[in-house]
C-alpha cells in the first residue's frame, strides 16, 4: 500500500504539471510524447514544492488533500488550454538508427532503469547527507504540516539555509501514504534517473543524430554514480536533471524559435535554486547564456520578459523568504579570499583531485572520455547550449572551491564527485555534438522567421 499511494501521489504531481503546461499552452518543437512527459514530471515538481512552500509560508496545516490541490490545473488546464492553442509541431528529423546498436542501449537502459527501481524500492533512504539533512528535513515537514517555530534558527534539521523544493515533495508523498515510508518516499529519485536519460538522449539525438544519441545513452545509462544517486535521496540528481532539461529546451528554442521551447527552459531553470544553493549561479549561467543567444535578435526585450516571467515565479519566493527573514546560509558558503600563494595551491589541488574523479577514481565508467572526442582533428565543433553551460557550471564550482570554505569539502572528496555529477550529462552532450553532422532542424523555425521579417 505506501507504494501504491506514492504512486498515486506521482501521478497527480505529473498531472498538475500538465496541468500547468496546458494552461500556459506550452508546447515544445520536440512533440515526443516521453518529453512531454518529462516536462509535465518536472512542471509537477515545481508547482508541487512551491505550492507547499506558500502553504506553509502562510501556516495552514498541510493536509494530503490540500498538497494535492494543484491537480485542478489538469482538467482547467485541458478545457482553457484548448483555446488558442497552437499546432503541433513536426518533431526532429530522426536519421538511420544501427539496429544492433539500438537494442544495446534500450537493453542497458532498461536494465539500469529496472535496477534502479529496484534498489530505491527494498532500501530505506542512506547516505549520510540524504538522511541527517534532507529527508530527515521532508520528514520533519511531513511531521509538523509545515515549519515547527525554530525550523529556520538552529542546525538540528541541517544547514537552515538549504533549499526544501524536493523534501516539500517528499512530505507530500508522505502525506498520501499516511505515515513516513522511507523507500516508498524516495520511489522519486529512479524517475529523475529515467527522465535524465531520455533528455540527455533527445538532445544528442536534435543536435547529433540518433547513432550518436544511443551511444550517449550507452555511456551513461552505467556510470556507476548516476546509477547510485537513482537510489538515494540526495538532490544532485535532481540538479542535473533540471540543469539538462533547461539546456535542452534552450537548444530546441535556438533551432525552432518555438515560444513553448524558450519558456519551456526558463521553468527548468527557474526551478534550480529550490534544489540546491548551487542552483542559483547555475540559473544565472543559464540567463547568461539566454542574453548571449538572443542578443542580436528582434523582440530582446519581449523574450527577456517571457524568460523573466517562467523562471522567476519559482525561484524568487524562496529567495526572498531567506533574505527577508535572515535564513542563516551554510558557513562553507561565506566568501573569502585567501591570498594568492593559497589561491595557487587551491587551483592546483582542483586540477588534480578533478582529473583523478573524472578518469581514475572508477565512478563513472567511461561516459567522462566523451570529452576526449573534442579532440578529434577536423571534427565538427557543436553548438547550442550544453557547451556554455558547462563551462559555465565549471568555472561555478571551481570558484566555490577556491573562494569559500567549500575547499574542505573538495579535499575530503565528499562534494567534487557529486558535482561532477550535475555536469555529466552535459559533457556526454557536448562531446558527441556534431559528430553525427548537422542537428536536426525542426519545422517552426521558418514559421518564426518569417514572423520577424
Amino acid at each position: 500500500m505506501p507504494y501504491l499511494a506514492s504512486a498515486i501521489a506521482l501521478i497527480f504531481v505529473i498531472a498538475s504539471g500538465e496541468g500547468l503546461l496546458l494552461l500556459l499552452r506550452l508546447r515544445s518543437s520536440e512533440g515526443s510524447v516521453p518529453s512531454r512527459m518529462c516536462a509535465a514530471f518536472a512542471a509537477g515538481i515545481a508547482v508541487c514544492a512551491t505550492w507547499s512552500f506558500l502553504l506553509a509560508l502562510l501556516h495552514v496545516r498541510a493536509t494530503a488533500f490540500l498538497l494535492a490541490a494543484p491537480v485542478i490545473l489538469y482538467p482547467v488546464g485541458r478545457i482553457a488550454g484548448r483555446r488558442g492553442a497552437a499546432p503541433e509541431t513536426a518533431g526532429p528529423a530522426r536519421g538511420p538508427s544501427p539496429k544492433l546498436l539500438a537494442a544495446a542501449a534500450a537493453l542497458v537502459a532498461a536494465a539500469e532503469s529496472t535496477y534502479v527501481f529496484h534498489q530505491a524500492w527494498i532500501r530505506p533512504v542512506h547516505g549520510w547527507d540524504a538522511w541527517r539533512i534532507w529527508s530527515f528535513r521532508a520528514k520533519v515537514l511531513f511531521v509538523e504540516r509545515g515549519f515547527p517555530a525554530d525550523f529556520f534558527s538552529s542546525d538540528w534539521a541541517g544547514f537552515p539555509g538549504y533549499p526544501l523544493g524536493i523534501p516539500f515533495v517528499e512530505a507530500f508523498l508522505a502525506q498520501a501514504i499516511g505515515f513516513w515510508h522511507g523507500p516508498a518516499v524516495k520511489m522519486l529519485f529512479p524517475l529523475f534517473y529515467v527522465a535524465l536519460l531520455w533528455t540527455a538522449y533527445a538532445l544528442v539525438r536534435n543536435r547529433s543524430g540518433r547513432r550518436a544519441a544511443l551511444i550517449g545513452l550507452l555511456l551513461l545509462a552505467p556510470a556507476p554514480l548516476l546509477v547510485h544517486h537513482g537510489t538515494v535521496a540526495y538532490m544532485d540528481l535532481p540538479l542535473s536533471f533540471f540543469l539538462l532539461a533547461a539546456v535542452f529546451y534552450g537548444t530546441r528554442w535556438r533551432e525552432s524559435g518555438s515560444r513553448g521551447d524558450l519558456l519551456l527552459a526558463a521553468l527548468h531553470a527557474g526551478f534550480l535554486p529550490q534544489i540546491k544553493n548551487e542552483g542559483l549561479p547555475l540559473y544565472i549561467v543559464l540567463t547568461a547564456w539566454f542574453v548571449w543567444s538572443a542578443r542580436r535578435e528582434r523582440g530582446l526585450l519581449r523574450k527577456a520578459a517571457l524568460w523573466l516571467t517562467a523562471s522567476l515565479p519559482f525561484c524568487l519566493p524562496w529567495l526572498l523568504f531567506k533574505y527577508v527573514a535572515g535564513v542563516p546560509d551554510s558557513p562553507y558558503h561565506a566568501l573569502s579570499f585567501p591570498g594568492f600563494p593559497a589561491l595557487a595551491a587551491r587551483l592546483a589541488d582542483i586540477l588534480r583531485l578533478t582529473a583523478i574523479n573524472l578518469f581514475l577514481s572508477g565512478s563513472w565508467g567511461v561516459a567522462w572520455y566523451s570529452l576526449l572526442l573534442l579532440f578529434i582533428p577536423g571534427r565538427p565543433r557543436g553548438a547550442g547550449a550544453a557547451p556554455f553551460v558547462l563551462a559555465g557550471g565549471a568555472l561555478t564550482f571551481a570558484a566555490a572551491y577556491l573562494f569559500t570554505e567549500s575547499y574542505s569539502f573538495l579535499l575530503n572528496g565528499t562534494a567534487l564527485a557529486r558535482n561532477l555529477l550535475v555536469l555529466l550529462p552535459l559533457a556526454v552532450a557536448t562531446g558527441l555534438s556534431g559528430l553525427g553532422g548537422a542537428p536536426a532542424r525542426s519545422a517552426t523555425r521558418p514559421v518564426e522567421e518569417k514572423r520577424r521579417s
